[in-house]
């Protein structure tokens, strides 16, 4: 039903069609905050891009594929190298209209059974993926493979400003530093949605107290990223750091506050909450062993 073929580049006669097919995918998936493949960019020689194709209508196999439209790519899995040199960082995207028809679960399982799967990625022992929001697929596919779940991070809101504007007193003994900010870590942007990206990109300040520990808030487009390493912290120092957070996106005008939270750092969970932060979505790393 389905043909698949590894390269270092995407080939010229695909490129066209796929950053047709990865732009519509990500606008398909926007809304909902799913995982979005970037295709651009270079990758290690020996991991590299998998296009997988279907055949013309009339040698699909089925009357239910053959009333889809013609295309040359149907899915797009992009593999990276992770630091630790035997593990596989994966993006994949299926083509909206085919999607639930098995065309994800029948490419990993020729992927991990035929030779020209896995087995030919030199090196490589184990591939990982973030799913980003509650996809119904993902789930079910690590189930179905027997994928470990790695990470798991809750997506949390705050709204700002209006009649939603955030009045807990400030803390005192706050300083300010403008710096670059440093990226979420466990790989989690790869795949995010873009929106989230562009947040997990911009520039931020860090606040320090001096009671011990530091946030880091950014903004774009009028929200707020507030990231937080509550490791070691009281729960005082915790709830008055999330504070300052607030007050400084509030004060950059950010309507929105986004404060990702690993569902193992309960103190951090159940802080935020107290200071009215909602679950939006859980974005989870899933591994896969080879």
């Amino acid at each position: 039903m389905i043909a698949y073929e590894w390269s270092d580049e995407i080939p010229a006669r695909h490129r066209e069609e796929l950053a047709a097919m990865l732009a519509r995918a990500a606008a398909y998936d926007a809304e909902a905050g799913f995982s979005t493949v970037d295709g651009s960019g270079d990758v290690g020689a020996d991991i590299g891009h998998l296009l997988v194709t279907m055949p013309p209508k009339g040698q699909r196999g089925s009357a239910e594929l053959d009333a889809l439209p013609e295309a040359g790519v149907v899915a797009y899995l992009r593999l990276d190298r992770s630091t630790d040199g035997e593990c596989g960082q994966a993006q994949f995207v299926v083509r909206e209209e085919f999607r639930s028809l098995g065309v994800g679960t029948l490419l990993l399982e020729r992927l991990r059974d035929e030779p020209g799967g896995w087995a030919s990625r030199p090196g490589l022992r184990s591939v990982h993926a973030w799913a980003h929001g509650s996809h119904p697929a993902a789930e079910r596919m690590s189930w179905r493979f027997e994928a470990r779940q790695r990470h798991e991070l809750a997506k949390t809101m705050h709204l700002l400003g209006g009649r939603h504007r955030f009045d807990i007193a400030e803390p005192a003994g706050s300083v300010v530093e403008e710096i670059p900010v440093a990226e979420p870590g466990h790989g989690h942007r790869s795949g995010a949605a873009r929106a989230d990206a562009a947040l997990l990109d911009a520039g931020g300040v860090l606040i320090g107290r001096e009671g011990g520990g530091e946030i880091a808030v950014r903004i774009e487009a009028r929200t707020a990223l507030l990231q937080i390493d509550a490791e070691g912290l009281t729960a005082e120092a915790v709830d008055d750091l999330l504070v300052l957070g607030l007050h400084e996106a509030q004060r950059r005008e950010a309507r929105l506050a986004v404060l990702y939270v690993d569902v193992d750092q309960q103190l951090l969970l159940h802080i935020s909450r107290e200071l009215g932060f909602f679950h939006d979505q859980s974005d989870r790393d899933y591994l896969l062993a080879l």
